[in-house]
């Protein structure tokens, strides 16, 4: 369960075998501020626009306070389903006051998304 004041909760799921090519344009994430909940669900609505091929955006269900838990899973459908991969996953959002871990996902979501295949 979610407790209350939680902001909103980032997750993603990382499966294996990303090897598709990215043709959408870049996201224009910076890491020199925090971000808070509506933009966390911007940037993840973003980087999900600029990669379909390679992300999965969903809401998993609602806070304690009615806000939405996003799951954004990253994979390469053409290697096979993300349910029959090795998988790891990370979250950040889970407590409100530790926003460095929403920061520390977003970054890590950017950085294999523009990596990919580089």
């Amino acid at each position: 369960m979610i407790r209350k004041g939680t902001t909103a909760a980032t997750a993603v799921l990382l499966v294996a075998s990303l090897s598709a090519c990215l043709t959408a344009a870049e996201v224009k994430l910076t890491f020199d501020h925090f971000y808070d909940g509506p933009a966390v669900v911007d940037a993840l609505k973003s980087l999900h626009r600029a990669h379909p091929r390679l992300t999965e955006l969903k809401v998993l269900g609602k806070s304690e306070e009615g806000r939405d838990i996003w799951l954004l899973t990253i994979n390469n459908n053409k290697t096979g389903k993300d349910t029959e991969k090795p998988a790891f996953y990370l979250e950040g959002g889970r407590h409100a006051g530790e926003i460095s871990g929403i920061e520390t996902t977003l970054y890590f979501i950017h950085h294999l998304l523009w990596g990919h295949g580089r």
